[in-house]
């Protein structure tokens, strides 16, 4: 069997170079027994998973070392013959393996550090890695697809309860006192499948609004639900879903283009503001329509307008109405109530 060798790399970077290129020296260099497929590294974790469809090994990035090398057929005991799809879930100390066959995947999740099969199931179907969150407070898995909103006991894979209340996939969540308050987003409008088509399950949505809600951890239920202003979108390149979910007190503030404050007990909206949803998609998320040969180029360009920054009770917040008519406003986080407004900030953007 063909073997791989995966070299570390570190480069040197606060080097001045002059008239010379940067030498790159070799930290460890390790010899695999099976061919690659593809891998995934977590920085946080100095972890490696590589593998083909057959055999998986995970690297320790500091040392080089291989940890264990296993192949598919005996971890999950001849029900993976083969896996087309492999997702890490690093803070969960786990991996999801996958067997799709067309209307029966068979899903496998196993122990990242030992490599031992936890559990296995063909229940769930068309679950990617934006359908599957760990909520980590909880010790379990939620997982959401357009049948039903799952949370699942990570290392039992003992299904607590369902929703079919809750649509589409997970994009944030925050927990607290037993309950969770997700945001949900439709895989389609964020910018999924682009490049592959669109997937079964960013499909399956049809009509599609992006909402809180607030789930009571126990049992499923739903205690309430509100649409919210805007789509929530994700970086082309990482995947990371702009947007973020925060408690204060009795409020819930989201973070997607501008702000929106929440009441945390029955979900209405208290005030917002935000930006032109023309102007941000204009900004944001442009996408180039030029072409080299059959390469198809998306860009987009992330960051260009501040986040609102809250200090006390007070929130400044970059109101952009247009691309010309731009402005820093100072609010009451408590009311939404405007104390002040600049003057008019020009050339900031091109």
């Amino acid at each position: 069997m063909k073997k791989l060798i995966i070299v570390c790399c570190f480069i040197a970077i606060n080097i001045q170079i002059v008239n010379s290129q940067a030498e790159m020296k070799s930290a460890w260099e390790t010899t695999l027994s099976h061919k690659v497929n593809s891998s995934e590294f977590s920085e946080d974790a100095e972890l490696l998973v590589t593998s083909n469809e057959k055999m998986i090994s995970l690297v320790d990035t500091k040392t080089g070392t291989v940890k264990w090398t296993k192949d598919f057929k005996t971890i999950t005991d001849g029900k993976l013959k083969k896996v087309d799809e492999r997702i890490p879930m690093w803070d969960a100390k786990c991996i999801f393996l996958f067997d799709r066959k067309g209307g029966k995947d068979q899903m496998a999740v196993i122990d990242l550090e030992n490599g031992n099969m936890l559990w296995t199931t063909d229940k769930y179907e068309d679950v990617t890695s934006n359908s599957i969150a760990y909520i980590s407070e909880l010790g379990m898995f939620a997982v959401a697809n357009k049948k039903a909103f799952t949370m699942i006991k990570a290392r039992t894979g003992e299904e607590v309860w369902e929703t079919q209340g809750f649509k589409g996939a997970l994009a944030r969540y925050v927990y607290s006192e037993n309950t969770i308050l997700a945001l949900n987003y439709n895989p389609a409008a964020a910018g999924e499948g682009l490049f592959g088509g669109i997937t079964k399950m960013a499909a399956g949505f049809g009509a599609f609004k992006s909402q809180l809600y607030k789930i009571n951890t126990k049992n499923g239920d739903i205690i309430w639900q509100t649409d919210i202003k805007g789509t929530v979108e994700k970086e082309i390149a990482t995947g990371k879903v702009m947007s973020k979910l925060q408690i204060k007190g009795d409020k819930i503030l989201l973070y997607m283009m501008g702000i929106q404050c929440y009441d945390k007990n029955n979900g209405s909206l208290l005030w917002g503001v935000t930006h032109s949803e023309e102007v941000m998609k204009e900004i944001s998320s442009g996408i180039g329509s030029g072409f080299s040969g059959r390469k198809f180029v998306k860009k987009a360009v992330y960051g260009a307008v501040a986040e609102p920054l809250i200090d006390g009770n007070d929130i400044y917040v970059f109101d952009m109405q247009t691309k010309k008519n731009q402005y820093v406003s100072k609010y009451d986080l408590n009311t939404g109530k405007l104390i002040w407004k600049s003057k008019e900030l020009k050339k900031l953007l091109c």
